[in-house]
């Protein structure tokens, strides 16, 4: 059963340092999202209840996600 989203806070941030200070002043009371489809299906089921939820779309450079063979990982 699909339920109204639980209440919460949303904070629009424009650059890294903005969303990291945001992020630390909730000291794990918050949510980074960018976009959020799937984080408001899981809210509406209440798998997840974020109290602050901070949207981190806008910021430049942080909508690609880049493999580096010289840094390691998995692909």
């Amino acid at each position: 059963m699909l339920l109204g989203l639980p209440s919460f806070e949303y904070f629009n941030r424009n650059t890294i340092q903005e969303a990291c200070a945001c992020l630390s002043s909730f000291r794990g009371g918050a949510q980074v999202f960018a976009g959020g489809t799937d984080l408001m299906v899981k809210m509406k089921h209440r798998r997840a209840t974020p109290r602050n939820l901070i949207n981190i779309k806008r910021i430049p450079d942080l909508d690609y996600i880049q493999y580096d063979e010289d840094e390691g990982g998995q692909e």
